[in-house]
Formats: structure tokens, sequence, C-alpha cells
């Protein structure tokens, strides 16, 4: 008997936070819909965990100091080091030195741009003692010898009633465009709030709020410095003004010291070496689930089987607006020396990967190298590749290091419905070493022996 509780066990019991009541639990059990013994199972876990914090006895474990200076460095390298750098046209970023003596005035706009959008909503809504807003951070980062400006340009839905007038948002967008228009750089924060991104519920499309996008565009078009940072949990459509900015930070959920870690990235106290841990399409269609997703009724055919994300997209040789595992940075990273041993390998035995990584640029920084497996020839359909291992390293300008990588017998794997177990079969492998899933530098082989 399954030990957990799932949408199948409920059926019946009502939607939304109200499943566990009492009431509708007892009627479940009752009605013969859910089994009294996956009740007692997640009741005794539950109660392990209180007595074990002495929840009942007074003599609470764990606690301790809250709101350290150690916890906000940690908070705050977090920020910084998840950012993503999407885009970065001519050195437009950062704005840091050398260009602060000749940046005076910073026009910073958008509805996230003043409130510290922390994380999503539902289960994932924390309220910390306190937050940083971009607009914080951006000030902080830029010093006083750069002059910074707010405006709103346009509230997020369900923020501001007034502004769901055509007439109140042409009076916002105008305040900030006059501002960008006499402003050296502007910074446009836009995204999703904890409202859109929350549980029991999909976000409708892939598009930013109403109004965003038109920000953006009005924006560009009046300051060539346009810098646009997005606040989201998940790709959002970027076409109508892409080839407009020269720039485009993914800064996603980035707690309580988000504001900190936008401005650190912006002005370039921190190098950004945050990679995309998804692949952000052009639009939905390009995405393997178009076509059967949301489905009808709440219930959906998973139908790309194996290729979901980067290998869906492999698989259809669609081209995405940013690929998996894509992440700039403001120094130069080379690869070179890719070495694999044994040149053929028995079933069982590992196979040992080396490369070296050089940084090329003139400033410390953090690279995430990729290895990737490509089975040339299978009696499967199997994906062009899959990502098997992954290692960041920090190198300071000028300093090179060798990665490595081991491969075992599950990285050349895949499960047979005919055998019902994984299977790895004999024959060429080949190692694909990359800075994205799109961005391959280095290629070998090996062979798998029968």
């Amino acid at each position: 008997m399954r030990s957990w509780m799932t949408t199948a066990d409920f059926k019946g019991a009502g939607n939304g936070a109200g499943w566990l009541t009492p009431e509708k639990v007892l009627a479940e059990v009752a009605a013969g819909r859910l089994n009294q013994a996956a009740v007692d199972d997640s009741v005794r876990r539950m109660l392990r965990v209180m007595f074990s914090a002495g929840l009942f006895d007074g003599t609470r474990t764990g606690g301790g100091e809250v709101d350290t200076a150690e916890q906000r460095a940690v908070a705050r390298r977090a920020a910084t080091e998840s950012i993503v750098l999407l885009k970065n046209e001519a050195g437009a970023l950062p704005l840091g030195a050398p260009k602060l003596g000749a940046l005076r005035s910073v026009a910073v706009i958008g509805p996230s741009a003043a409130i510290a959008r922390t994380g999503g909503g539902g289960s994932s809504l924390v309220r910390p003692k306190y937050s940083v807003t971009a607009l914080d951070g951006i000030k902080e980062a830029a010093g006083a010898q750069v002059q910074i400006a707010y405006a709103l340009g346009v509230a997020m839905q369900g923020e501001d009633a007034g502004n769901e007038t055509p007439q109140a948002r042409i009076r916002l967008r105008n305040e900030a465009v006059e501002l960008a228009r006499k402003s050296d750089a502007a910074i446009v924060v836009v995204g999703n709030s904890s409202k859109l991104e929350t549980e029991d519920f999909d976000r409708p499309s892939m598009d930013l709020p109403a109004g965003q996008d038109e920000l953006i565009e009005a924006i560009a078009a009046v300051n060539k410095n346009t810098i646009v940072v997005i606040v989201a949990g998940s790709p959002v459509t970027m076409t109508q003004w892409i080839g407009r900015v020269p720039a485009v930070v993914q800064a996603w959920y980035g707690g309580q010291e988000a504001g900190h870690g936008i401005g650190d990235i912006l002005f370039g106290i921190q190098n950004p070496s945050g990679k995309l841990p998804v692949t952000f399409p052009k639009q939905w269609a390009d995405s393997p689930a178009y076509g059967h997703y949301p489905g009808e009724k709440l219930h959906v055919a998973y139908e790309e089987g194996i290729y979901v994300g980067y290998r869906g997209y492999d698989k259809r040789e669609i081209e995405p607006l940013f690929p998996f595992g894509h992440g700039l940075s403001y120094t130069k990273f080379d690869y070179s020396g890719l070495k694999i041993t044994p040149a053929k390998v028995s079933a069982g035995k590992q196979v040992e990967v080396t490369m070296g990584v050089r940084n090329s640029g003139s400033r410390a920084g953090a690279e995430i190298v990729q290895l990737y497996v490509h089975d040339v020839k299978s009696s499967v359909d199997r994906p062009l590749k899959e990502l098997k291992g992954f290692q960041r390293v920090m190198l300071n300008p000028g300093e090179a290091r060798n990665v490595s990588f081991t491969l075992d017998q599950s990285a050349l794997s895949f499960y047979s419905t005919a055998k019902d177990e994984w299977v790895a079969e004999p024959g060429t492998f080949e190692v694909w070493i990359g800075a994205s899933s799109r961005d391959i530098r280095l290629k070998g082989a090996f062979e798998l022996a029968p």
C-alpha cells in the first residue's frame, strides 16, 4: 500500500488548500476512497519529527540566532550567484568601472524595481525579517557619484487599481520615458509576482503581465543603454523587444538579499556565473509540451516522452532563445586538452574524462563546465545528447585548471522496456564538453566493449 497521498486519493474531496481538513479526510476514509493505513503512516512520520524536535516536552532542539551578519552574507551570495546574464552586447554591462566616469545618471523603472519580490506564492512564500529591493541594491552599488531616479512605468496586475485605466497607463509610461530620455542608462525591472507564480494553478501564457513589454519597447526607443532585469521563476516571452536592448539579466526570485545581488551584478561588484537550469524558448509554440498541455478537464497526456527540455529542442531542431546551461560572464573562458581514458572500456568499468579551462579575460570569474554524452548508434531512440556531469570552477585572470569527470555504466545506459532493466549497449560513445547545451567546445570518443 502506498505511504503517500496523491490527487487520486482525494478524488471528490474538493480542490485547493482544503483537501486535508479533518472532515474531508475522515469522509474519504469512511467512503473507502482513502486507505486508513496511508493516513496513519503519514501522521506517524509527522509525529516522529515533532517528538524529535522536542515540541511535546519543552526540549525543542535547533533554533539559535536568526538574522546574523553571516546569514545575511550567505543569502546575498546565493542571490548573486544564481543570477544569469542572458545577453550582453558590446559590453553594455557592467555599469561600474571604467564606465562610472561617464555614467552620471541612471533611471530605474518598472513594477519590480521598488518592491522586493523575494519568492513565489503558496508554500514557497516566506516573509523574511527584511528584504532589499532592486532599487535600493542599485543605489548602493552605484555609489554617491551616480544619480539614481525611479519611475513605476506600469503597475503589476492587481497592485494598482488606478493603473487599470488606459489613461493611467499612458501617464505612468510617459513619466518613465521622460526619465529614461534624460538618463545615461535605464534599468527596467519587470517580471511576475507571487500572485502570478504560485500553487494550484498555471500561468495562462509565457507573456509578461500586461503593459510590461510595451514599457520596455518605449524605454529602449529613447535610451540605447537600456538593461532589462527579469524577476520571475520561469521563462517569459521576450521576442517583442529582445533585439532592441543590449543586455538582459535573469534575476529569478532572489530572496531577501535579491536587491543587493542585482546591484552587485549590474555594477560589476560581482561577476555573473549563473547558468540556466531550463531552456528558454522564443515562444510557447516551440516547447516540447506545446499542443497537448494543459489538456482537458485536468487530464494531460505527456506525449513528449523522453524529449523534455533541451532534448526536445535537439530532437525537433528548434533554436531556443537561450539554451539550457546558458549564462554569460564578464570574463572569457577557453577550453582545451580533452582526454578520455581508456579509449576502449569493458562493461562495468569507468571512463575518466579530463580537460583544461583557462580564464583568458581580465577579471576573476567562475565557469560551469558541462559534459554531455552522445550514443552514436543505438537500438532504441535516444536523445542527441544527455547531460552527465557539470563542475563549477573559479579562476583568476590568466589562471588555468584541469577539470575531471568520471563516467560509469549508468552514464551510458537507457532503460529497456523490453528487458525491464537499464542497458548500456556496446559501441561508440562521444563526449561533448560545453558552456551550454548549444555551445559545445570540445568533442572526443571512446568505445564500450561487449
